[in-house]
């Protein structure tokens, strides 16, 4: 076969690749997104950080109700070989939203709201449709969820530094970014829908079904979303000023950029729970997952906190601090983020729920106890003891429902290897 016909069939076999599209899309979310980070919370500094970060706790805990479970249930339809199975979620996912903005854009113009308040209403609709998006197309097609991903993370990081450079620190400038970002990747899925199967009268009888079984799963996210969110939130509430916040943001935004590396394998999962039965994928997932994470925390071990001061400015100092604790958390996430995405495609949502209900009460507990004393340090502190409670419930319930041996996830193996190398070499993977 000519070299040239063996390069272009390299070349197809890698955009059919789940693991490598997967791996492009988070490569693109951590570089522009540390990139943009640095010069938001420059942009900013550690008060009006603060008070952002506090603002996008609120609105993803309201979008997580806001979508009702309804994208989460989505590899389970699928799996029913359901006729127009997408039209319908993306039908329902559209009238959802429309149904949110308008009773959020009526609260805005009837009250007389605080500034932070009017941003929540807008920008909750907008997240929740986002959010319902990604998840289904990252289901149905993982090359397109990879584009998206990168047009959005390029566009949000060159407005980032734009603002940065051209503007003065400014609050409603860095949430108007985070509403066009939102919008662009509306945008960007939306063009590839054909609007000529939407909002059928067929779909009519889904609905109905679709709602009932995502109330569970919505109950799951908003868990999620309340044991990432809730220190923030109880921060507050303990007059913690927002400075401190700011500060304590940039350590759980760093911690988050590194729970990317289960998710370049938990996406993997998540599209192929939704075809069969995908434990080899999820044990693979695992093993170097938590490889990747160990020799991650290393490095970030070796760094010290000059160079956060050199990215950041010397009143994010102390984010180095709060970055190692969360970073213990961080190895009971690669239990979570994996096995926890398995059991939302198996219908386990009672599991699934049952654990996150025990971290999260588990979270506020610990923060009551020692956010009065240690402050953000606390903070920190509870939401590493919530996440390895999860992690180890998760984990408890993986080997013991899918008859799965500890040796078999912990950590990679010299076949693991060879299965990285056909990745990168561009061998599809089945």
């Amino acid at each position: 076969m000519p070299n040239y016909v063996k390069r272009l069939n390299m070349e197809k076999n890698v955009f059919r690749n789940d693991y490598f599209l997967s791996f492009c899309s988070r490569f693109f979310t951590i570089v522009f997104g540390f990139i943009s980070l640095i010069f938001l919370n420059r942009f900013l500094g550690t008060t009006l950080k603060g008070e952002y970060y506090f603002i996008l706790n609120y609105v993803s805990i309201v979008s997580a109700v806001l979508q009702f479970g309804i994208s989460m249930v989505y590899p389970k339809f699928k799996r029913r070989n359901i006729d127009n199975c997408y039209e319908i979620f993306v039908s329902l996912s559209i009238a959802q939203f429309l149904l949110h903005a308008l009773i959020s854009f009526g609260i805005v113009l009837i009250y007389d709201l605080d500034i932070s308040i009017v941003f929540i209403c807008v920008i909750s609709p907008i997240a929740a449709l986002t959010s319902q998006f990604r998840y289904i197309n990252l289901v149905e097609n993982i090359r397109r969820n990879t584009f998206v991903v990168f047009v959005m993370a390029f566009i949000n990081c060159a407005v980032t530094i734009l603002s940065f450079l051209l503007l003065e620190g400014n609050l409603v400038v860095a949430l108007a970014i985070y509403i066009i970002k939102d919008i662009v990747i509306i945008f960007l899925y939306a063009i590839k829908i054909n609007y000529k199967k939407l909002f059928r009268k067929p779909y009519v009888k889904y609905y109905k079904q679709i709602l009932i079984e995502g109330f569970l799963p919505m109950l799951s996210g908003l868990l999620i979303m309340l044991n990432y969110r809730i220190d923030t939130v109880m921060l507050n509430s303990y007059s913690i000023d927002f400075a401190a916040i700011g500060v304590y943001s940039l350590g759980l935004s760093i911690t988050e950029y590194i729970w990317v590396i289960p998710d370049i394998f938990k996406d993997v999962v998540q599209k192929r729970a939704a075809k069969g039965n995908p434990i080899s994928t999820v044990n693979f997932s695992l093993r170097c997952s938590f490889t990747f994470v160990f020799f991650a925390f290393i490095a970030i071990v070796l760094l010290n906190k000059n160079l956060f001061i050199f990215l950041f400015g010397d009143g994010f100092a102390d984010s180095y601090y709060i970055t190692l604790i969360l970073f213990l958390g961080a190895y009971s996430m690669v239990y979570y983020e994996i096995i926890g995405n398995l059991f939302i495609s198996d219908g386990k949502s009672k599991q699934y729920f049952i654990t996150l209900l025990i971290g999260v009460i588990t979270n506020i507990i610990v923060n009551c106890a020692v956010i009065p004393i240690w402050g953000i340090y606390g903070a920190a502190l509870a939401s590493v003891v919530s996440y390895g409670g999860i992690g180890v419930m998760f984990l408890h319930l993986y080997l013991k429902d899918y008859n799965v041996k500890f040796r078999d996830i912990y950590f990679i193996k010299k076949s693991d290897f060879v299965k990285l190398k056909r990745i990168l070499k561009n061998k599809t993977e089945s």
